[in-house]
């Protein structure tokens, strides 16, 4: 379960970005689909930066 303080953090960032649950899922499995696959780190090379950014701060938020 997700504390109280993550899941704020989250629907702030989600919304600082201007960015709907069902967006949210998408980018979510896609990222779970590009850890897998093991080129995560080589994001940057896959969206641009503004998306990245966006990623970035969503996986910190729940895997951390």
């Amino acid at each position: 379960m997700y504390n109280t303080k993550k899941i704020l953090i989250l629907c702030n960032t989600l919304r600082k970005f201007k960015i709907n649950i069902i967006e949210f899922k998408s980018m979510l499995k896609e990222l779970k689909i590009l850890y897998k696959v093991g080129i995560y780190k080589n994001i940057k090379t896959v969206w641009n930066n503004y998306f990245n950014i966006i990623l970035r701060e969503v996986y910190n938020i729940i895997y951390h």
